[in-house]
């Protein structure tokens, strides 16, 4: 029974890592220009949380409760993605604006875009909140495309 705690502390003492990396990348990205959510490392996350539930919910304080809410706030921090004027902050990761090769709209979504970063061979797609665009993506994109 000690070791569900032992390793339920980890996994909370990981994830609250990843949280103040994130932190840390959204500083680097400067002003805010579209804030929403990537796919980006999401399956990780999705698989380490189902991989560490049965022994959160196996500890028999109710402190388990709180273990719970406290991993699902990080997950959703950790999901959070911004984009600003120095690059873009996706899960832990600061992208500068420069590592950034293309990006292009998702057919069929007015606030789905993906981008091709160097190094990397998938693309990263990200769904920006459509109640704080007030004008259409694309030409946002574009301008923050020129500027930098």
């Amino acid at each position: 029974m000690m070791i569900s705690y032992v390793i339920v502390l980890i996994y909370v003492l990981y994830m609250v890592f990843k949280s103040y990396r994130s932190s840390k990348a959204k500083k680097q990205i400067g002003t805010v220009t579209l804030a929403g959510y990537s796919d980006y490392k999401k399956i990780f996350i999705t698989l380490l949380n189902l991989f560490f539930l049965p022994f959160i919910v196996t500890l028999k304080s109710n402190g388990k409760y709180g273990v719970l809410f406290l991993l699902i706030l990080l997950s959703a921090v950790l999901d959070r993605m911004y984009v600003g004027d120095k690059g873009i902050k996706v899960h832990d990761v600061f992208i500068p604006k420069e590592d950034i090769l293309h990006y292009y709209m998702v057919e069929a979504s007015v606030n789905q875009f993906e981008i091709f970063i160097r190094g990397r061979i998938d693309v990263v797609r990200i769904t920006v909140n459509k109640r704080k665009v007030e004008r259409p993506l694309e030409e946002i994109l574009a301008e923050w495309k020129l500027i930098g």
